[in-house]
């Protein structure tokens, strides 16, 4: 009897499969650390890879979701416009969308993106899905909306200038006020033209300093308006700092005061009416508060 061996050096075949081994160990590395669902789902929309974000949605290990559809995953029937956004990309065109999700009655929002896996014959043999939870993002672009419109829609007068007082914003109310045109770029006015020499004084002497080490300032100021008009206004002044604790811009926020310092210089001057028809009359006066304590007094009575 014969006994004929037949060896092949694999080593290189090894050394591939090894290598090929540590790719997808990398690639899976990489995909677990991310912060966004990543998978590969084939023409079927079976999971042929997903990485540990999917794995947390379904609770499930990847050994489980792979192979398996989402419909079959999650028990429920797709949603129709995201299954078309799906089948957009299974013909070969890269879909981005946002869709919902709810889970355990809690809602959120993700931002998708599905690119096409073309063959060697331009078809699409799978896609590559990668969504990343917006949640935060969209919370804080209707918070951001919202305050715009407050803004927007108030009457007080909101100015924002750089960290040299050179304007960068107006909102309605102050555009209006300084006489600037709604489409007007104020690129190159400085706030301090619509102030006094006096009041640009102080503002760099006392406020700028006090909006510098404690962050905002509050006071009355006077502004001069469109057609010069000095107009008194009630002033919130607010520094704002990038990362680094350097101011980058300020915001100015006022609001007209005419009516009440009219209505101020009115009571006094009523104040000062009564007070000298008190001491022309000849008859005694007294104001004694609850306390018993005399409030106020007239000449005739000082005298007797």
């Amino acid at each position: 009897a014969l006994l004929h061996s037949v060896g092949r050096d694999i080593t290189d075949r090894r050394r591939w499969q090894q290598r090929l081994a540590d790719n997808e160990r990398f690639v899976r590395q990489v995909t677990d650390a991310l912060p966004l669902r990543v998978a590969y789902l084939d023409r079927q929309l079976r999971f042929q890879f997903v990485n540990r974000a999917y794995c947390e949605r379904f609770g499930r290990h990847r050994v489980d979701i792979q192979g398996r559809t989402l419909e079959e995953l999650t028990g429920r029937v797709d949603d129709p416009k995201v299954v078309a956004k799906v089948q957009r990309a299974l013909g070969g065109a890269a879909q981005r969308f946002e869709y919902e999700e709810t889970e355990s009655g809690s809602t959120r929002s993700f931002e998708c993106h599905l690119i096409p896996d073309f063959d060697d014959e331009g078809q699409a043999r799978g896609i590559y899905s990668a969504a990343i939870d917006i949640t935060q993002s969209n919370a804080s672009r209707r918070s951001l909306r919202e305050l715009t419109e407050i803004i927007d829609n108030t009457t007080d007068f909101v100015v924002q200038t750089d960290r040299a007082g050179n304007i960068m914003y107006l909102n309605p109310a102050a555009r209006g006020v300084l006489g600037m045109a709604p489409q007007q770029d104020p690129d190159g006015v400085n706030f301090s033209a619509y102030f006094s020499e006096q009041v640009n004084r102080e503002l760099a002497h006392v406020i700028v300093p006090v909006v510098k080490t404690q962050g905002v300032w509050s006071g009355e100021s006077i502004v001069h308006v469109s057609g010069g008009r000095a107009v008194p206004v009630s002033q919130i002044i607010i520094a704002h700092r990038n990362a680094e604790g350097v101011i980058e811009r300020y915001s100015s926020v006022m609001r007209d005061i005419s009516e009440q310092q009219e209505a101020r210089l009115q009571l006094l001057r009523q104040a000062a009416t009564l007070r000298s028809v008190a001491e022309a009359v000849p008859a005694s006066i007294v104001v004694v508060g609850s306390d018993q304590r005399y409030r106020f007094v007239n000449k005739a009575f000082e005298r007797w």
